[in-house]
């Protein structure tokens, strides 16, 4: 009896391991910052895309699918992004503190300025209607490598570039600050 179940836990072991060996491992997503350019609609294709010119790295194209939930603050009758995420990941994001959020398509993505006004289409039938919601052109993005092909999961409005930091103090000339003299035996 204890041959059968000794051979019994060995196939089931092989075939977790076969199991396990077939799921395609994900490999993290890569971080970028930069200015959005421009994103064109995909004929057919449900996509939009999309030119960044990326801190450090030139301008990208990425592929952005229209299928999007967007978080957003709004302010004096403006609805302000704070993140637009593609949809159909592990799970949906949830509104923060005054956030709100919608989900729908993309249909234009343009820019005016130094702001990016994304045309959304909301809704089903009768119920049908377009948002739109403008983010800052200077961006963060999420995305993927897929055999060459660059996919957009999640952008984010970036804050203000090169800000100092929080903690760091400025060197000042004036009371208490060291001369800027070389020393005597130099």
């Amino acid at each position: 009896m204890s041959k059968r179940l000794a051979i019994i836990v060995a196939a089931m072991a092989a075939a977790g391991v076969a199991a396990a060996g077939g799921r395609k491992e994900q490999a993290p997503p890569k971080n970028a910052s930069g200015v959005f350019v421009s994103a064109t609609p995909k004929p057919g294709a449900g996509t939009f895309e999309m030119k960044v010119a990326l801190d450090n790295e030139g301008e990208k194209v990425f592929e952005l699918p229209a299928q999007v939930v967007v978080m957003y603050l709004e302010k004096n009758g403006l609805k302000r992004v704070r993140m637009v995420r593609v949809l159909g990941g592990r799970h949906a994001p949830e509104a923060k503190g005054n956030a709100q959020m919608v989900q729908g398509t993309l249909t234009k993505a343009e820019v005016q300025g130094a702001l990016v006004v994304l045309t959304l289409k909301t809704g089903e039938g009768d119920a049908v209607a377009e948002q739109q919601l403008s983010m800052s052109s200077r961006i963060e993005l999420a995305y993927h490598d897929e055999a060459g092909k660059l996919i957009v999961q999640h952008i984010a409005a970036a804050g203000k570039r090169d800000r100092a930091d929080k903690g760091a103090k400025r060197e000042r000339q004036g009371k208490g600050a060291p001369a800027n003299d070389p020393p005597e035996n130099f």
